[in-house]
């Protein structure tokens, strides 16, 4: 081999050498991406407000915080200006031991919920564990499962319940609440470019629970509003596609705007 020819071949080698360490690191890593999403880093954050929720009679608000050992529920009065644990925590874990006669037991940092409802007067709470409904009253302390069955997550009811709207194959739907034939407002909505909702985050999939669409009902019921998130091109320029739509009587009529960035333009 020439000395050219082999200096050359040197010279590659060298080269592939230098570059294959950099390829490497430049490869993504999502194992160590992932230790940084909400769940795995919210452990290690305490005394951090996590939601607030006002009560019915728009006058108090009870918070979720987390604490070292693991979440508390409190109770704020901001005409009394005071505040204090929405109930009896250990109470509460004791509670829901007994109900499930030594199946399970739970603690009072570590309570098998992180949202509810409060019933009768604040005194009944009833919130979702797997698959089931418990619901525990307050006063007394005993829990047992309910028999409640709400309305999926991915339907949202009329003011006047109705009628109800939901996505279906990035669409948007509506139908009676009380079932029947149903009506597509939509035609045009496909991944990535749908109405109502976008693709799901990493907490929504881990949870496989119905996502609520993103539709808004007017005050008397006969319209409601739906917003799409538009991506376009591989920078995911994002544009708005704000769209009404009259409530069906004998025939659906639907009216659209586009709004993309700072330009608009109206279509009947």
């Amino acid at each position: 081999m020439p000395i050219t020819r082999f200096r050359l071949a040197l010279g590659t080698i060298a080269f592939s050498a230098s570059i294959a360490p950099s390829l490497t690191a430049q490869q993504p890593d999502y194992a160590k991406a992932e230790r940084m999403l909400t769940w795995n880093t919210a452990p290690l954050v305490a005394n951090d407000i996590l939601s607030v929720t006002w009560l019915s009679d728009s006058t108090r608000f009870w918070y979720r915080v987390s604490r070292p050992a693991g979440h508390e529920f409190v109770l704020v009065d901001p005409v009394a200006s005071t505040q204090r644990p929405l109930f009896d925590h250990l109470k509460l874990a004791s509670a829901l031991t007994r109900m499930e006669a030594g199946k399970k037991s739970y603690e009072a940092s570590k309570l098998p919920f992180q949202t509810f409802t409060l019933l009768g007067g604040d005194k009944t709470l009833r919130f979702k564990s797997g698959d089931r409904y418990i619901e525990c009253d307050l006063t007394r302390y005993e829990c047992a499962p309910s028999t409640y069955k709400p309305r999926s997550a991915a339907e949202v009811p009329s003011p006047d319940s109705q009628w109800v709207a939901y996505v279906k194959d990035h669409n948007i739907w509506m139908k009676r609440a009380s079932g029947g034939e149903e009506t597509q407002l939509t035609t045009d909505g496909v991944r990535f470019n749908g109405y109502g909702n976008g693709e799901p985050r990493p907490s929504q999939i881990r949870s496989k629970d119905p996502i609520a669409p993103s539709l808004v009902w007017s005050p008397d019921g006969s319209a409601c509003s739906s917003c799409a998130s538009t991506s376009a091109g591989s920078r995911c320029s994002h544009s708005i596609r704000q769209r009404r739509f009259v409530r069906p009587r004998t025939s659906c009529r639907t009216r659209s705007r586009a709004t993309p960035h700072t330009s608009a333009r109206r279509a009947t």
